[in-house]
């Protein structure tokens, strides 16, 4: 089923969605983003916009057919491949992790949506993340 049925819209409403993943520091593991609206941010519960590429040096690029709306989207490099986000005991990221609209952590607390969001127009948008590393690539 395509992303536009099963958000109940048809896919001639769908609109265009490009993000591009920035600053992967190695090609090692990949790159998992998820796409998300405000009532699942951070959550769990998004199978429908949530996508895994081999990680690239430099930038990887996601595509989406979504419709018009507001989302927020958050990446992460899975730089050993075990398909969570690794931190360490302290809750300190092992992994390199990003937000849309260049929002950022504070005090170990993930950003909210509002600081994330972004609105996505019926002809289509690119959106950039770009990844911080607080440990070594």
């Amino acid at each position: 089923m395509g992303l536009a049925l099963a958000f109940g819209v048809p896919a001639a409403h769908a609109a265009p969605l490009t993000v591009v993943v920035d600053n992967v520091c190695s090609a090692k593991g990949e790159i998992d983003l998820t796409v998300f609206v405000a009532s699942n941010w951070l959550s769990d519960r998004t199978d429908v916009s949530d996508r895994q590429l081999p990680a690239r040096v430099g930038s990887v690029t996601f595509h989406f057919d979504l419709p018009p709306g507001t989302y927020a989207a958050a990446a992460f490099h899975d730089a050993n491949d075990n398909g969570k986000f690794d931190k360490n005991f302290v809750g300190w990221p092992l992994e390199g992790f990003g937000f849309s609209n260049d929002a950022h952590v504070k005090f170990f607390h993930p950003p909210s949506f509002a600081a994330a969001r972004f609105t996505l127009p019926p002809e289509g948008a690119t959106e950039t993340l770009r990844l911080d590393y607080w440990s070594k690539c």
